[in-house]
Parts: structure tokens; C-alpha cells; sequence
């Protein structure tokens, strides 16, 4: 699951996260990078992210990581156990 990647975006920095994992959102919310895992693309997607700033994605880093909160999970365990998934 990865979550470091969670507890950076939690904090409102940027992930650069690997097709190898379940981050693909993070590029589609503005919160990080989702490359293919070669050196290369990390060093893209990290040069990216720092010539834009944090600034550019911490709002939504931090709205993307709320997604995972608890009480936000508790809602979805309950309308997926009542059909309503």
C-alpha cells in the first residue's frame, strides 16, 4: 500500500510514486508524479516537482490523503456492507 507515500501526502508534499503501485491518482488529483520505474522518470517527475514547489501541490496532497481517513473509510466499509458501494 505504501504508506509513506500516504503520510507525505498527508503532510502536503508530493509523492513520486512508481506504475508498480496503487498511486495512479496522485498525477490525476495534482499531488505527485506516477512514472514507470526507471531511474530516468524518478528523476524527472522529482525535478518537475521541485521546479514547481510544494506551494503547487500541498492543497492537494493533503485533500487527496483525507481520502484514506478513518472516518472516511468507516463510511464506505458501511455502504459497501448495506449494498450502496
Amino acid at each position: 500500500f505504501g504508506i509513506a507515500s500516504l503520510e507525505a501526502l498527508a503532510a502536503g508534499i508530493p509523492v513520486a510514486a512508481s506504475t508498480r503501485t496503487p498511486w495512479r491518482d496522485v498525477e490525476e488529483a495534482g499531488c505527485g508524479r506516477w512514472v514507470a520505474p526507471t531511474p530516468e522518470n524518478f528523476a524527472e517527475a522529482i525535478t518537475d516537482m521541485l521546479d514547481r514547489g510544494k506551494e503547487a501541490y500541498s492543497d492537494n496532497a493533503r485533500s487527496y490523503a483525507s481520502r484514506f481517513a478513518w472516518d472516511n473509510i468507516a463510511r464506505q466499509f458501511i455502504a459497501a456492507y448495506r449494498g450502496k458501494a
